[in-house]
């Protein structure tokens, strides 16, 4: 929201938009005049809500289309397709999903660090524990002489001026 209201703030309010169309509208118009609250009210609409899946299916790819299996085959959950005839024929076998990637892989992924790796030998690691009581966190870090107190807050800059583009 902040980038919209410093856009906002940067507009002159005064001056209409004139924004050019490629086909005409209903009414034959191929320019439309707009204000700075017009423009932004319009562009806001198109922003969807937070988690909703802008991506729909229809036809035989959606989601209960009869066709779908012939159609994707081997998708997540979906049994794989057929063998040819005159070939064993094995029970339907499902992949399953997983639910999300546990930390160690999204670190690995995300910043090229596998901390399940003992930097001595290159050997697996494996987690015994999870320790989110306070109290304990702050004794072990203490006894390995490491910082048990998190880093202090920066304080906030100053905030950005509004500033008039019209030159």
């Amino acid at each position: 929201m902040s980038f919209v209201q410093r856009f906002g703030g940067s507009l002159n309010r005064n001056v209409p938009l004139h924004y050019r169309r490629r086909r005409p509208l209903a009414d034959g118009r191929r320019v439309l005049v707009l204000t700075a609250e017009d423009l932004l009210g319009r562009l806001s609409a198109l922003v969807p809500p937070p988690r909703f899946h802008t991506v729909r299916y229809h036809g035989v790819y959606a989601p209960n289309a009869r066709l779908r299996r012939q159609v994707v085959s081997g998708a997540w959950g979906e049994p794989e397709p057929e063998p040819p005839p005159g070939g064993p024929v094995p029970g339907p076998t499902v992949r399953p999903r997983p639910r999300r990637l546990d930390w160690a892989s999204l670190l690995k992924r995300v910043f090229a660090l596998d901390v399940l790796e003992c930097e001595r030998c290159g050997g697996a690691l494996e987690v015994i524990a999870y320790i989110t009581d306070r109290p304990v966190v702050r004794r072990i870090l203490c006894h390995l002489e490491l910082p048990s107190e998190p880093p202090p807050l920066a304080p906030q800059g100053p905030l950005q001026e509004a500033f008039d583009c019209t030159a």
